[in-house]
């Protein structure tokens, strides 16, 4: 199953629609899926960041990140099982808290 994340309080929605519309916060079925969208979204010439066992709030992750339109980071990411404290901020899923 996968989910996705829609965030529009963006200052100038206009610059960013291309964007939006290629990608947005999502979360796949598995790593294999993190990793064939890296692949694809690489081949498009974004640069990525990856945060492979990551432990984002209470799970641990795959996932990686790019930046977007007003300097914004996005994640693509699965949860690969539940983490036993919540990660503290900043962290390698908050990377700008």
């Amino acid at each position: 199953m996968s989910r996705v994340q829609l965030a529009l309080n963006r200052s100038n929605i206009d610059s960013a629609v291309e964007f939006y519309r290629r990608l947005f916060g999502a979360e796949v079925g598995s790593t294999f899926d993190v990793v064939t969208e890296a692949a694809r979204l690489k081949d498009e010439g974004l640069a990525l960041r990856h945060a492979d066992g990551a432990t984002c709030c209470y799970a641990k992750q795959d996932k990686f990140w790019i930046t977007g339109a007003d300097a914004r980071e996005w994640e693509v990411y699965t949860v690969l099982a539940d983490a036993e404290q919540m990660a503290p901020a900043p962290s390698t899923c908050c990377p700008s808290a």
